[in-house]
Order: C-alpha cells, then sequence, then structure tokens
C-alpha cells in the first residue's frame, strides 16, 4: 500500500494541478456517494450548524464539503511537486501577526478546515515547525504522511508522546495543532454552536505550562492559491481561565464555519458528548397530547441542562399516515440520513421536521410512525407516549398508561393515567394568572375545582348528569364552597347552555369553546384545595392528582380502559368515585382531611428509565 501511495503521488504530480484538483472533486463526490455513514453524519452536523436553511441547502454544503476534502487528499499527493508553487501561492493576511507567530513561543490553534496538510508544508519550512498528529489507523498511509511532512522540515510527534512534546517545545519550536478533536469525557465542558461539549485542552495546558501564546488561525482556498487567517493572540496565564479563552476559540471557529461552511470536514462525530440536548417534540394539535409531549421534553431537560425544546405542531391526511405506517415496516438504523421516502411523503413538510435531533417525542398513535421513522434518518432516540399504531419494540422508550392490555417489554415503562409534570414556576404563574381573572376569591373559604369533559360514547343520560350538577351547585352554596368550573372541547352544546344559565353566579365558569385560557386547567388546580373531574378525562385525573386531593364524578359513558383506570388508582388511594347521593359528605370529608388521598407521582418512575435511555 505505501508503494502504491508514492505511485500515485507520482502520477498526480505528473497531470496539470488544475485536472488533478477536477480529478480531486470527483473523488469527493463518489465518497459523498459510497460513504453513507459519513454523509449521514455529516448533514445531521450542518443542520445543527444552519438552522435555518433549506433541506437542499444543507445538503449541498455537504456535498461541497466532500469535494472539498478530494480536493485536499490530492493536494497531498501532490505536495512534493507543488512545493514551490504553494509557497509563492501562500497569501498571509496579516504579515504582522505571521512574524508574531514565528517567534517561536507560539501555538498555532486550527481545525480540520481547507487544506491542512497543505498549511503545514507550506509553514515547515519558514519555521521550526512541529506538528501533533493522531496516528492512523492505516499504518502505509501514516508513514507516507509522516515521510511526506518531513521532507518540507515539519517535526511530527504523535498525541502520547509528551516527552517529545516537551523537547521540542524546549527547543523553541512552534506547535501546530488541532482544536476540533481529541477531548475527552474527562475535560471541562464549553459551547460550540450551542452545544456544551467536552473540549480539547491541549492547546491551553501547553501555552499555561510553557508561557505560550495560542494564535487561532484557518486556512482556505481561494481558486489556485491558499490564504491564511490568524486571529490575535491569547495569552493563558492559569488554569481558571481555560473555560472563557476556550469560548474564544470555538467563537472565532463558528464565525469561520459560519462563512466558509465548504471547507470543513463535517462527518466528524464533535456533538456526540453534548450535555445539552435538542428535543424535537412532534404535536398532532391536540393540547392533551401536546401537554404530555411536552413533559417528557422538560423532564429530560431538567436532567440535561441547556437543552433545547423545539415543537412541530403537524396534520398528516390519512393517505399520508398509511404511507408512513408501510415505510415504518421496513425502517431500520440504515435509514440515517436518507430521508427519500420522508421528502416523498411529508412533500414541503419535510422542511418542518428536518431538525438538529437527539431526541423526538410524540403522544398518540396519529404520530408514532413519523416520530421512529424520523429517529433513524435523524439517527437519534425515538420517545413516544401511549400505544404506538406499530412496532413497540422499535421506538426507545414507550411510556404508556397502567390500563393499557400490552405486553411489557424493556423499552415500556408504566405509568398511571397520563404523563404530567409541573415546574414550580409554571404552577406559580398560572395561579396568579387565573386570580387576576377573577378578582373576587376569598382566601378564607374552601375552593373546589370542577372540570367537564365530554362524552366517549352515546350510552349516558342527559338527566341524571343534570341532575348531578344542580346537587353540586346545591351543596356548594349551603356549605360556602367557591366553584371554579371549566369544560374541555368535547362538552356538549346542552351542558354548556344549562351551566351558563344555572352557575352564572359561582366564582368562575369557563365555557373552552367559546373562550379558554392556557393557564386555565393548571390556575385552577394551583388555586383550589379540591379538584372534580368527570370520569372521561384520564390526562386530567392525572394532572389534578399529581398536585391536589381529586374526586372523580360520572356524567358521561365511558370506555373500558377509563373504566379501569378509575377503577385502579381507587383501589389504591387515589381517588374516590362521587355520586350525587355521597357528594356533599365525600367533599367534607376530603376538606377537613378526614378522609386522605394520595398524590400520582410518575415522575421518579420515568426519571430512571430516562437515564439509561440517555
Amino acid at each position: 500500500m505505501y508503494q502504491f501511495l508514492k505511485i500515485l503521488s507520482k502520477f498526480f504530480s505528473i497531470l496539470p494541478r488544475s485536472f488533478s484538483l477536477q480529478v480531486g472533486k470527483q473523488l469527493g463526490q463518489i465518497f459523498y456517494f459510497l460513504s453513507s455513514k459519513k454523509k449521514a453524519q455529516a448533514l445531521k452536523n450542518v443542520r445543527l450548524v444552519f438552522p435555518e436553511k433549506s433541506f437542499s441547502e444543507v445538503l449541498n454544503i455537504v456535498k461541497e464539503s466532500f469535494k472539498n476534502f478530494g480536493m485536499s487528499l490530492i493536494e497531498t499527493l501532490r505536495v512534493p511537486e507543488d512545493a514551490e508553487f504553494l509557497r509563492k501561492n501562500l497569501i498571509i493576511e496579516d504579515k504582522d501577526l505571521f512574524k508574531s507567530l514565528k517567534s517561536g513561543s507560539s501555538i498555532l490553534c486550527g481545525i480540520h478546515s481547507g487544506s491542512w496538510e497543505v498549511a503545514n508544508s507550506c509553514l515547515g519550512g519558514q519555521f521550526n515547525y512541529v506538528i501533533i498528529a493522531k496516528k492512523q489507523k492505516l499504518t502505509s498511509w501514516d508513514r507516507f504522511l509522516n515521510e511526506l511532512r518531513k521532507s518540507f522540515g515539519l517535526e511530527v510527534v504523535y498525541e502520547d508522546d509528551l516527552r517529545s512534546l516537551i523537547d521540542f517545545l524546549k527547543k523553541g519550536y512552534v506547535l501546530g495543532l488541532v482544536f476540533d478533536h481529541g477531548s475527552g469525557d474527562s475535560q471541562f465542558y464549553s459551547s460550540f454552536f450551542g452545544k456544551v461539549l467536552p473540549t480539547p485542552t491541549g492547546a491551553l495546558k501547553l501555552a499555561c505550562k510553557f508561557k505560550r501564546k495560542i494564535f487561532p488561525g484557518v486556512i482556505k482556498r481561494e481558486g489556485l492559491s491558499f490564504r491564511l487567517e490568524i486571529s490575535k493572540p491569547l495569552r493563558v496565564e492559569k488554569k481558571e481561565e481555560f473555560p472563557q479563552k476556550a469560548e474564544i476559540l470555538n467563537n472565532y471557529f463558528e464565525n469561520f464555519l459560519k462563512k466558509h461552511p465548504f471547507e470543513y470536514l463535517w462527518w466528524y462525530k464533535r456533538f456526540k458528548r453534548a450535555k445539552n440536548l435538542n428535543i424535537l417534540v412532534l404535536s398532532d394539535g391536540k393540547p392533551g397530547h401536546t401537554k404530555q409531549s411536552l413533559s417528557l421534553a422538560k423532564l429530560i431537560a431538567e436532567k440535561r441542562r441547556g437543552s433545547f425544546i423545539e415543537v412541530v405542531k403537524l396534520e398528516l391526511s390519512k393517505f399520508q399516515r398509511f404511507w408512513l405506517n408501510v415505510v415504518f415496516l421496513f425502517s431500520c438504523p440504515k435509514c440515517f440520513g436518507c430521508f427519500r421516502c420522508l421528502r416523498v411523503i411529508l412533500g414541503k413538510d419535510l422542511e418542518r421536521v428536518f431538525k438538529y435531533a437527539d431526541v423526538i417525542i410524540s403522544c398518540g398513535a396519529s404520530l408514532s410512525s413519523l416520530n421512529r421513522i424520523l429517529a433513524y434518518n435523524l439517527s437519534c432516540k425515538s420517545f413516544i407516549i401511549q400505544k404506538p399504531c406499530l412496532g413497540l419494540k422499535k421506538f426507545d422508550l414507550v411510556v404508556l398508561p397502567s390500563h393499557d392490555r400490552v405486553k411489557n417489554f424493556k423499552n415500556v415503562v408504566r405509568i398511571k393515567g397520563s404523563l404530567n409534570f409541573f415546574q414550580e414556576e409554571e404552577v406559580k404563574d398560572s395561579r396568579e394568572k387565573l386570580k387576576s381573572i377573577c378578582p373576587g376569591v376569598r382566601e378564607d373559604l374552601p375552593k373546589i375545582g370542577v372540570f367537564i369533559g365530554g362524552p366517549l360514547n352515546k350510552n349516558f343520560n342527559k338527566n341524571l348528569s343534570l341532575e348531578f350538577l344542580k346537587t353540586l351547585k346545591e351543596k356548594s352554596f349551603k356549605n360556602n364552597w367557591q366553584l371554579f368550573v371549566t369544560t374541555s372541547r368535547r362538552t356538549p352544546y346542552f351542558l354548556e347552555e344549562f351551566l351558563e344559565k344555572e352557575f352564572k353566579d359561582i366564582s368562575l365558569l369557563i365555557i373552552a369553546n367559546k373562550k379558554n385560557y392556557p393557564f386555565v386547567s393548571l390556575g385552577i388546580i394551583s388555586l383550589c384545595d379540591l379538584i372534580l373531574v368527570s370520569s372521561d378525562s384520564v390526562s386530567m385525573i392525572t394532572e389534578a392528582s399529581s398536585l391536589k386531593p381529586t374526586l372523580v364524578f360520572s356524567l358521561f359513558g365511558v370506555k373500558d380502559k377509563q373504566r379501569r383506570f378509575v377503577e385502579d388508582i381507587s383501589s389504591e388511594g387515589y381517588t374516590q368515585v362521587i355520586t350525587k347521593e355521597n357528594l356533599e359528605k365525600t367533599l367534607k370529608g376530603v376538606l377537613t382531611k378526614d378522609i386522605s388521598l394520595k398524590n400520582i407521582d410518575n415522575k421518579e418512575t420515568v426519571e430512571k428509565i430516562i437515564n439509561s435511555k440517555l
């Protein structure tokens, strides 16, 4: 292999330089089509850096990056022939800074951009210069590169050869190294393109110990010439300055890459060990589903400080859902970076879901297939709440209510009811906002919140529903209980009319189909001493019971799984079912604490499995 590389070097040295570079471009394109994993990783990384660009624009950056790599490869092979040409055509942007760099007490800090081997070769003959190199897996390529480097006056030390490096530094050699590789889990963290990453400390430690200045620098191609840009040097006096100096270096390289994205090798897994996460929430437009997805997203964000949550609302047609279900059956990790199926099925909507993501979350069956397919395409985790359409095992995490009759797998976590977590500030804010729309609230009187849903089937008695509500109003007035009542979008019209007529004098009445506020539900729960919820709403029962004592009443017909849920939590002491007959006695018992009800807490259960999945 080594002899073959020598022959290749001589062959490309014979060809005209411009023709050789065209060959390099074509080699880069071939590599782009053959290396699907690297292409996919590059696509993901470029999406993070350029969230405002379209899918086609991101794809173009990736293609040009591969072409640049092909050209750099050919330039490396041609270095012996082009040495004089390269030195003559190296444009140094700031000659004063370059003179300062050559002084011998400097560290040139760069990244894998432009043609870094060419840059090293150009600089090697101008001053004493040593670079830190990573040993290549292919020994013949490693030998060829090092011979090439040394032929131009470069000295090379490997990452683990600290003794040789110190010797060169003591002799006054300028040190060259890259700042975008070589970080370990034990390093300190700094921000790079918004991701909090373990940061390489080699340059900072050496600068601090040997009293050297760090010169951030990059090389970029301009036609057949190269431009070397060097920034003002940094001094590192003590270890405590490392985070601040690392941020300066990161900002410098960020600005360069935003202006010249084609110059970088985007397929490196630079963001793999980021502390903070990008969480994509897919919403089907149903408030309950979105609320549960956001609860899970916020729980993850609590664990990973600095995480970003983005919500994308999608309304898929039956045609789209059908084909997504078909594609789901054949989807697998090899779909990373493909997007062909999604481009056909989603059309313009692909732009809305083509995001950088570490985790994708959705709730409900309608978006479950899209969740998994998109996660495969983006190589990220797929978390689903509630039973998906197909393939329970294919998801990284499935959060299911305990009353769902589904087999338990390793990726399944069971919860009571629905997923709802509230942050203290959120609860406080909702409470204050609710008080602002009902100023007549008395703190000395008991407050009861009432949540009325809607029928899940036609088997319910209207008269019995109205009688229960009349009894509730009568007993509330009798006992000086303040009522805060809200309906849902499913509440029947006849019931809304009844409430507007009979409950107009209570502390608060919200008819959701006419006028609603986003803070009402949580505001009522946080403000009231006791919550009553109709048995059709599993989500609202769970939400209320997580914060306050909660009782359940039946106004409408419910399905078997709702009935099982209420029976289960009643038997475990989380709630009681009230009727017209026992309403007053039960409410008094809870308000006076003669009846004790437990709060539903799913947080600890979910936290345990999240830690293992992330």
